[in-house]
């Protein structure tokens, strides 16, 4: 999930406190994690919900 993010930090969620992403769990399904942003590879997910999009 982190590397993810680091992938795409500086153009996406630099300078943002809080920020959600959308990814694949291990189970196949879509999810969508939020997180605090504490800069980069410095992240607290804390929530993860089925993406029903």
């Amino acid at each position: 999930m982190c590397s993810e993010i680091n992938q795409i930090y500086e153009v996406q969620y630099k300078g943002k406190p809080i920020a959600a992403h959308a990814s694949f769990g291990i189970d196949g399904k879509a999810y969508v994690y939020w997180f605090e942003n504490h800069g980069f590879d410095n992240y607290n997910i804390f929530l993860r919900v089925i993406d029903e999009h």
